[in-house]
């Protein structure tokens, strides 16, 4: 046999045909981040709920199994302690949250750097509640894994150095149960890859659009981004459902256009749409998101995955696109969220959270406070004096040094 008849023999086992194109899309749905950390909304809520309680549960075990001296802490919890709510959980997650978006830009970081990090910390408190680890100490540690995994890497030592009342010992004690928490699974995808990716194809698709009209939108619909992963928008859709959404914020026009030629919509059933179907097309339906609805982002199913397939391949074109429109539309929704603690009322569930932690060592501060004032028992203090009515304290870092940072 020839050399040359040889080299024209079909390969054993490679088709003739070549390779289906696997889109994006469909590689992010079966990563590790769709598979383990989506969610509903109602299935989000009833998680955050169920770790609440669960913190709840165990700060009631720490106090039924106080020794009887500690009768006091006992009383007062029952008297005068408010237990943590669902909402207050995440307000002081969301607040170390957006301080880890300042850490992260202390240490000049990547993007990616810091939305893996911030992803980190909301999956933790997914699982743990804040009664159970304090995020601040968390989000340390976060960043820190997060610089590793996307490699940006800075030394323990120098990483510690510049935030105060550190050590390497105290950031690295939370690794292990971090990773474990996260099943291991470090890679993250976020919405900047994808949203890069749209600006260049509606170069191509919208050739008449005005460039400094997209560069603008473009710049616009960064930063909508920037405080969207503050919110739930990482666990119901994904990172391009997310880019379209900040898009059609910023400029709705120029998306749906694009959505429009993309899909091969035409401008009078564009029209046919928005006059007979207008109530539908505002609001979410089983059908809109149906990756979540099913339970695709929490059980890795192929059948569900096969059917999803057949599902779209019946899908007429201006089905396409509304389906794609009301998913945009309702992640539009989300990612105008405005969740922004002040620092007053951080303060506020700061204390009381580590009371949760450390109750006898809470409690102790409170005694130790109110002993230095000389006052007979039973007197009423100032309300700047009063320990039980003045808010947390925050010590005073050295904000002085441009080579620490002030996170608490």
């Amino acid at each position: 046999m020839s050399e040359e008849k040889q080299l024209t023999l079909p390969m054993h086992g490679v088709a003739d045909s070549p390779p289906e194109r696997i889109t994006n899309d469909e590689l992010y749905r079966r990563s590790t981040q769709f598979r383990f950390w989506s969610f509903t909304k109602a299935q989000l809520q009833d998680l955050r709920t169920q770790v609440n309680l669960q913190g709840q549960t165990k700060f009631k075990k720490k106090i039924s199994e106080l020794p009887e001296q500690d009768e006091l802490i006992k009383q007062y919890v029952t008297e005068k302690f408010t237990p943590i709510s669902v909402k207050e959980e995440r307000n002081i997650v969301v607040y170390y949250a957006r301080k880890c978006s300042d850490l992260s830009n202390f240490f000049k970081f990547s993007t990616q750097v810091r939305f893996t990090a911030i992803s980190y910390l909301f999956k933790f408190y997914l699982v743990h509640s804040i009664m159970d680890y304090y995020p601040q100490q968390i989000m340390y540690t976060c960043l820190f894994l997060s610089a590793k995994s996307e490699n940006n890497f800075i030394g323990i030592g120098n990483f510690s150095k510049a935030i105060p009342k550190t050590t390497p010992e105290s950031i690295l004690k939370y690794e292990y149960l971090i990773l474990d928490t996260l099943r291991f699974s470090l890679t993250c995808h976020h919405p900047t890859k994808p949203l890069h990716g749209f600006f260049l194809d509606i170069q191509n698709v919208l050739t008449k659009l005005d460039f400094s009209r997209l560069g603008k939108d473009y710049d616009s619909a960064k930063s909508i981004i920037n405080q969207g992963i503050f919110t739930d928008a990482q666990f119901h859709y994904t990172p391009p459902q997310i880019a379209l959404a900040a898009l059609y914020i910023v400029d709705d026009v120029v998306c749906t256009r694009y959505l429009m030629r993309k899909f091969g919509v035409k401008r009078k059933q564009m029209e046919a749409l928005l006059n007979g179907n207008e109530t539908e097309v505002s609001t979410e339906t089983p059908e809109a998101q149906p990756n979540l609805e099913n339970g695709e982002g929490i059980k890795d199913t192929g059948n569900d995955e096969e059917k999803e397939e057949k599902e779209k391949e019946e899908l007429t074109p201006i089905q396409h696109f509304e389906r794609i429109i009301n998913i945009v539309k309702e992640c539009a929704k989300v990612l105008k969220e405005k969740i922004d603690p002040t620092i007053q009322e951080a303060k506020v569930i700061s204390i009381r959270t580590h009371f949760c932690i450390d109750p006898v060592k809470y409690f102790k501060k409170i005694t130790r406070d109110s002993t230095p004032t000389g006052k007979p028992e039973g007197t009423q203090l100032p309300p700047k004096d009063n320990p039980l009515k003045r808010e947390a304290e925050i010590p005073n870092l050295e904000e002085s040094d441009p080579k620490r940072i002030k996170t608490e």
